[in-house]
């Protein structure tokens, strides 16, 4: 494929049962003015009007569908077949806001050391707006609305950005490891994957709000709770235990600074405290196992912790947070 027919952008655009929703999505892309862009739809499986939904774009858009076999896998199909000089990512649900392509490649086009970019995003919960800025609320306060490096300290705050956030350079895909979204997870395999995309990139952050991240109790999320709504326990120790295993093999990694480590460290000693915080009842399944693994990494003081709050009742803990 020769340089002027190569799409400028490929959109790998996961989506499961979201045919109502999913033209909003494709509509914000071409809405963008960019030439050459590369939407790729991956149907995970849906039962609804999905395919004729894309249909109706044409040639415009690629289609390919697979048994449902989640987000991560959806995702790491559209990857293999991205042709773009730049690949970014928009879920079903979500939609760009006026000029997010344009301020992002321009970012990438004109300084060659930037692997990624990252831009703010607001979400909302049906037609609620829930949180008016992804990056503040996960505790990055910019000084300015100009591009700044994203730094160690982030990496303890989870997910520091959305998906439908990220652009990258297709280079970025040869220096992590396969798969590119770990499907093994569940959930937070984009969580996975930023933590090593910010082991091997270069990331500037963007600190403007140009996307929309929204959620619909439409009976999509499967395997979640209803949006708005509080996570029962069980699924807030599942997901305890999916960051806990993230940072842990994340620390694997070489070549970590050593303020890196650190951050990483204490992500991981979060992540234990909140799966020891939510067990209830009598029984401790899996404390003994996360007391282990905290005392195998020589972190002693943190295996204290998660061991006295999962083995204290309920209230204790509640007492002890106080």
């Amino acid at each position: 494929m020769s340089e002027t027919t190569r799409p400028t952008l490929s959109i790998i655009i996961p989506t499961f049962n979201r045919a109502r929703y999913l033209p909003d999505a494709l509509d914000s892309i071409f809405a963008q003015g960019v030439d050459r862009v590369d939407p790729i739809v991956v149907d995970d499986g849906s039962t609804d009007a999905t395919e004729s939904v894309v249909a109706r774009y044409g040639h415009s858009v690629r289609y390919v569908r697979q048994p449902n076999r989640g987000t991560a896998a959806a995702r790491n199909a559209g990857l293999a077949l991205a042709t773009g000089r730049f690949i970014a990512f928009l879920d079903s649900d979500d939609v760009w806001l006026p000029g997010k392509a344009t301020e992002e490649l321009e970012i990438l086009e004109h300084d060659p050391s930037v692997d990624a970019v990252i831009s703010d995003s607001e979400r909302w919960l049906g037609t609620t707006l829930v949180c008016s800025s992804w990056l503040a609320d996960r505790g990055l306060v910019a000084t300015s609305d100009q591009p700044m490096r994203l730094l160690p300290v982030h990496l303890q705050k989870g997910k520091i950005f959305a998906t439908c956030s990220l652009t990258i350079r297709p280079t970025v895909l040869e220096r992590l490891s396969l798969p590119l979204f770990d499907t093994s997870l569940a959930t937070h395999e984009d969580l996975d994957f930023a933590i090593r995309m910010q082991h091997s990139c270069s990331i500037v952050v963007l600190p403007r709000v140009l996307a929309r991240v929204r959620r619909f109790d439409d009976g999509s999320r499967i395997g979640r709770p209803v949006p708005g709504t509080e996570y029962p326990p069980a699924v807030k120790r599942a997901m305890a235990v999916r960051r806990y295993r993230i940072f842990e093999k994340a620390l694997r990694l070489r070549g970590w600074p050593d303020d890196s480590v650190s951050y990483l460290q204490a992500g991981r000693r979060e992540a234990a405290i909140e799966f020891a915080d939510n067990l209830i009842g009598w029984r401790r399944p899996g404390l003994g196992s996360l007391v282990a693994s905290e005392l195998r990494h020589l972190a002693f003081a943190s295996a204290a912790t998660v061991a006295v709050r999962g083995l204290l009742p309920e209230r204790g803990r509640t007492l002890l947070r106080r």
